[in-house]
């Protein structure tokens, strides 16, 4: 069969929300514009918030494991200092629900 008849180019978005103390969101949206689906999806990551508990405010409380389809996602509870050691759009996500990243402070010193 020839031509684009019945094709339609869809987009697809995902959405992270939070409050950066432990409590985020998160869904994928699907749409014939961008706009659409970032719409679609913030409507449906606004429903599907969780708590997640925090340890001393900077990691989790304790260390599992998850998988979807072929991805899988290791979580170790770390020390204060250790950082995210991941993917940027897994460091986002840890952002926004209140992991905190390792930003090392200066001490006078120039590097």
């Amino acid at each position: 069969m020839k031509g684009n008849f019945g094709r339609k180019r869809r987009q697809s978005a995902l959405v992270v929300t939070g409050n950066k103390n432990g409590l985020a969101g998160f869904a994928m949206g699907k749409g014939l514009e961008a706009r659409t689906a970032l719409r679609k999806a913030k409507n449906r990551s606004a429903q599907k918030l969780m708590h997640i508990k925090l340890f001393r405010n900077h990691t989790v409380c304790h260390d599992f494991f998850t998988q979807y389809g072929a991805t899988k996602i290791y979580v170790w509870r770390k020390p204060e200092g250790h950082g995210l050691i991941c993917h940027r759009a897994i460091k986002t996500m840890c952002e926004v629900i209140g992991i905190k990243i390792y930003t090392p402070k200066l001490r006078g010193q120039l590097m």
